[in-house]
């Protein structure tokens, strides 16, 4: 975990980088659920990986988290007016919504004592992927 922990200080970084000037705005930073790629009895683990990103990016001064319950309440709040028109699955579009900068997501995969862990921040206005 305290590779993971490196690796998301980094990639955000590098995404306060590409953002305005911090005198500017905080991040706004949605994180999503970290998906299961693995074995079903290993599914557990998601609400305590994206637990621990969502404590983490929330010491951070600089940066507003969203967990994904407050996503599902801003889509909830948004759909009567736009009849259906806003899916769950539009990641990049509600994350503009929500006046999200970047979207922290990833998945992982149980094999064997191991736990490989992909974690990705994607620019919201270009849904790229910030590399470290």
């Amino acid at each position: 975990m305290k590779r993971m922990a490196l690796f998301v200080l980094a990639m955000l970084l590098t995404g306060a980088l590409l953002a305005p000037s911090p005198f500017e705005r905080r991040l706004n930073i949605p994180v999503y659920p970290f998906k299961n790629e693995g074995p079903r009895r290993f599914s557990w683990m998601s609400c305590g990986m994206t637990g621990t990103e969502i404590a983490d990016l929330m010491r951070l001064n600089s940066v507003n988290v969203f967990s994904d319950d407050d996503r599902k309440k801003a889509i909830q709040e948004i759909e009567p007016g736009t009849a259906g028109l806003v899916k769950e699955s539009d990641v990049p579009g509600v994350g503009r919504i929500m006046g999200a900068n970047l979207i922290f997501t990833g998945s992982y995969t149980v094999t064997g004592r191991s736990v490989w862990v992909i974690a990705r921040l994607a620019n919201v206005e270009t849904t790229k992927i910030q590399k470290p």
